[in-house]
């Protein structure tokens, strides 16, 4: 696995001069010739990306110089052979960067898969190993083969963690409408909240769970009692209590309220008159809305 660089330090079409290059994802797209110096053309490139990414302070990080590190006499004359041998040494000599550099990163709980960008400040950055959702904790943690030392010490920290068996959305109803004190036994899939200008506090928290077999159930509450006594089992007035994660699996009692039938539709272009019109997919989503729904017990023996 080589760095990804967004930046790159090449030379002309007749090698006699040093020229900036945007790395695309789908092909490189020229900026501007730079120098017949090598330490002239790294200077005038760094120049460049500075002022027009004020706020990159990783600019080294992006910035490939590997063609610079040669005179362009040197790389006018060398053969193809030649060639393949330093294309090659310089990707191994990468990697040994990226395999050290990532060691670090997962030492001090970063992971380095997990490089992200963001347009507005133009910066780089890297997400936290303790973020990863279960999904990704069971790839690493059943990871058989390893590319790269980086690989296995990314197996080694989700093994710890452990593969949490997670049930698959089977797209069926649960229970019949309008049951009461109705008592399952839930795997978490998710919580987030929604802006909700006629709830109490603005917002409404939806949480999604799965039965044992598949059927998708769906909470709503604007009560902040009501969300925190799911969101962290056995809280009390000292401690929130752990928060429930991915994968973990808790009982809960309620009222089924609803058997919901989501059917998408899409735009699609008529022939004749080429007028887009929506029209249904052919699929339905089923889930299953409880309202009044509390938390009976924890077990995450599953």
């Amino acid at each position: 696995m080589t760095k990804q660089y967004r930046y790159e330090i090449n030379y002309g079409a007749k090698k006699k001069m040093f020229t900036l290059w945007h790395l695309e994802p789908r092909r490189p797209d020229f900026i501007k010739n730079l120098s017949v110096d090598s330490d002239e053309a790294i200077r005038k490139a760094k120049e460049w990306i500075a002022e027009k990414e004020p706020d990159n302070t990783n600019i080294d990080e992006d910035l490939d110089i590997s063609w610079a590190e040669l005179t362009l006499d040197q790389i006018h004359h060398r053969t193809q052979e030649e060639i393949l041998q330093d294309s090659i040494a310089r990707k191994e000599a990468n990697i040994a960067k990226w395999v050290a550099r990532s060691l670090i990163d997962i030492k001090s709980g970063y992971n380095p898969f997990d490089k992200r960008y963001n347009n507005l400040t133009h910066q780089s950055y890297i997400g936290r190993l303790d973020e990863m959702d279960q999904g990704t904790i069971n790839y690493w943690a059943n990871l058989t083969e390893f590319k790269s030392p980086v690989h296995e010490a990314m197996h080694e920290y989700c093994k710890e963690k452990g593969a949490v068996t997670l049930i698959k959305n089977a797209n069926i109803h649960f229970g019949n409408v309008g049951d009461k004190k109705v008592r399952v036994k839930v795997q978490f899939v998710s919580v987030n909240t929604k802006t909700n200008i006629f709830s109490y506090y603005d917002h409404i928290t939806v949480f999604r769970f799965h039965t044992e077999d598949g059927a998708r159930i769906i909470f709503s509450t604007s009560s902040a009692d009501a969300a925190r006594n799911i969101e962290y089992p056995y809280q009390t007035e000292e401690d929130l209590g752990k928060q429930v994660k991915e994968g973990d699996w808790i009982t809960i009692e309620g009222t089924i309220k609803e058997h919901i039938n989501f059917e998408p539709k899409e735009y699609v272009t008529m022939e004749t008159s080429g007028e887009q019109v929506l029209m249904p997919t052919g699929k339905v989503y089923k889930s299953t809305k409880m309202i009044r729904v509390k938390l009976i017990g924890e077990n995450n023996d599953n």
